[in-house]
């Protein structure tokens, strides 16, 4: 196993102690929850290359690194958003527009790696595994950079001071063992990460094995100094910090004699404003209001709650939930009421939200709906181009297609022209919508210019058919081009054919022996003018023989786990020799069960491409 990765499962089984651990002892806390998200980044980073340093398939790599980006992305924003937590700074988070400057740059860094180049541009092997190529030119590559120094040094700008200005030791001993750990981290993941590659140096990016250390670092303050340990000083401290609702005391007369802090945030009213006003003064819904409070004081009821709008001193309402409650005396009698009022924005804009995303997810599957109904007519279409009943008189016939996409590149035909008979085999290069529509402008050319001219020849059908198709596949920007074999099929058994496509393989039956014939010529739609380049070759079928043509597709299925990384004419590749020993096999039977035996024997290869092929039998 490679030693990196190992490494790697280890630091990614850390980090999720570590976070589990703390999250477990105090799971309603906010810096138990924020640290566990660093945990997580910890945990994703380190995960993604378990699964990297082995892997030599690109497309693997590219999905694992993009898997990643997820925990480096965000890295630095939830260790500033923990270190705020632990540095009391409760009223800087209680802004909400801290929360986009601590996030909104990680957002886009991973935007930018999901859809682009960030950090690595590629990616290559070592003797230690899979090392990244950095993009040290890009613009990208420097904006992350500056973030990861900027979010470093603002970190440990705000644990000196909070250790500087503390008089209680753990705290200054908890600031400089974060600030230690923090800055080697730091340091350790961009120079192996960043520094390393653009030097040169062959080595893999180690950079998510440092990532724990900040982690061990928070560990050893928790278990030394007491960091998260949770006390009863530490736990009124916290209730009052994090009670974000607005709180509002009146005496018995309905008048404001105590607010708290949120109150004051947010209608804008100082304390001394606030004294003397009445309760009425202060909230919309003042009739239903006072009936309720009414009640209350004639002890029908203790408590009610509803939802209201809060009046502010510029005049704006909020919209709250209330929860009024009585006290009273040791004498039972009502001597004030309790108001509690929680803004509801969030909650409104998080169902505005949600019904936006709702209406966006309708939108959306309609818009898959009629893609993929659009997909089907392409298909379709292509499907009423081929032919239905495929016929050449003294012969038999048996075809095969099947795209390896909704819409193929493949093609083939048999027309029947001016007494002539023809077969005609492609294949466009890629396969998909584009190279669909590139065999669907060949299949138009041919049957004009068949049509229209039955004698000719088929080199001069391929050159007429290129010198028509070449310029329209440049104009719409399609980098395609085509293989193909158009032949002309004569009753006597004359076989006459040009371009170039993958061999023609002949069984004859007085032998029993498969004849291989190379086909010449050029591909369509490379350049306009291919007269010089194309000829025309013939061959004779005797009664019996039987011919295959393909397309590569067949030769170039691979077994599964093997496919994209060593097909390359290995023998995982089901090839040209196996296709000619199972075609061999089956020539004393129908083409029928030519064709069947072929696609029998492809099972259990992954065939990515596009399959297409014709069986034809002279038979008098």
């Amino acid at each position: 196993m490679n030693i990196l990765s190992l490494l790697s499962f280890f630091s990614f089984l850390l980090c999720s102690y570590f976070g589990l651990h703390v999250l477990r002892r105090e799971p309603k806390a906010r810096l138990s929850q924020v640290f566990f998200a660093y945990c997580a980044t910890g945990m994703i980073w380190s995960f993604g290359y378990v699964f990297i340093y082995p892997a030599t398939d690109i497309k693997q790599i590219w999905f694992w690194y993009r898997f990643t980006s997820f925990g480096w992305c965000f890295i630095h924003s939830t260790l500033l958003h923990f270190i705020l937590i632990l540095t009391g700074k409760k009223r800087l988070l209680s802004r909400w527009w801290i929360y986009a400057v601590l996030y909104l740059p990680s957002c886009i860094l991973l935007w930018r790696s999901l859809t682009g180049i960030l950090i690595a541009e590629n990616f290559y092997q070592t003797p230690l595994g899979t090392a990244e190529i950095i993009a040290s030119k890009s613009v990208w590559f420097n904006i992350y950079g500056l973030y990861n120094i900027a979010a470093l040094f603002i970190a440990c700008i705000i644990l000196w001071l909070w250790g500087r200005k503390s008089n209680i030791m753990r705290y200054k001993k908890q600031a400089q063992l974060v600030i230690i750990t923090t800055i080697a981290s730091f340091l350790m993941a961009s120079f192996f990460n960043m520094v390393i590659p653009v030097l040169g140096i062959q080595m893999p990016a180690i950079g998510a094995l440092f990532s724990t250390s900040i982690i061990i670092g928070a560990w050893v303050a928790m278990s030394r100094y007491k960091l998260l340990v949770l006390t009863p000083e530490i736990a009124a401290g916290e209730i009052i910090s994090k009670m974000m609702d607005i709180m509002i005391l009146t005496d018995p007369h309905d008048t404001v004699i105590v607010i708290n802090h949120q109150a004051e945030e947010l209608t804008g009213f100082s304390s001394s404003e606030f004294r003397g006003k009445s309760l009425y003064d202060l909230i919309a819904e003042k009739e239903f209001l006072r009936e309720k409070m009414n009640r209350i004081k004639d002890s029908s009821i203790s408590n009610f709650q509803f939802d209201g709008n809060l009046i502010t001193k510029v005049g704006g309402n909020i919209p709250v939930t209330f929860f009024c409650s009585d006290f009273k005396d040791t004498a039972g009698e009502v001597v004030g009421i309790v108001v509690v009022a929680h803004d509801q924005r969030d909650t409104i804009n998080l169902k505005a939200a949600i019904e936006e995303i709702r209406v966006t997810n309708a939108e959306l599957i309609n818009t898959r709906d009629l893609l993929w109904g659009e997909m089907h007519i392409a298909k379709k279409i292509q499907t009423v181009l081929l032919p239905t009943d495929p016929a050449i008189s003294g012969y038999r016939l048996a075809t095969f297609m099947r795209p390896a996409d909704e819409v193929g590149g493949d093609y083939y035909d048999i027309l029947n022209a001016g007494g002539r008979d023809w077969l005609i085999i492609g294949d466009v290069s890629g396969h998909g919508v584009p190279s669909g529509l590139i065999m669907m402008i060949v299949q138009t050319a041919i049957h004009a210019m068949v049509s229209d001219d039955p004698d000719v020849t088929p080199s001069e059908l391929m050159r007429k058919v290129n010198l028509s198709i070449t310029p329209s596949i440049k104009k719409i920007g399609l980098d395609r081009y085509m293989t193909i074999m158009v032949s002309a099929v004569h009753q006597d058994g004359q076989f006459i054919f040009s371009g170039l496509h993958q061999d023609i393989l002949i069984h004859r039956k007085a032998t029993g022996k498969i004849d291989v014939l190379e086909t010449r010529g050029m591909w369509l739609g490379i350049i306009d003018d291919i007269a010089d380049m194309v000829q025309d070759d013939s061959c004779r079928l005797e009664i019996g023989d039987t011919l295959l043509v393909f397309t590569d597709g067949i030769t170039e299925a691979c077994v599964p786990d093997t496919a994209d990384t060593t097909c390359d004419g290995g023998i995982h590749m089901f090839g040209i020799e196996r296709l000619i020993e199972v075609f061999s096999r089956s020539c004393a039977g129908p083409v029928e069960d030519i064709k069947n035996s072929i696609t029998s024997s492809l099972e259990g290869f992954s065939c990515n491409d596009d399959i297409t092929m014709v069986v034809l039998r002279r038979e008098k």
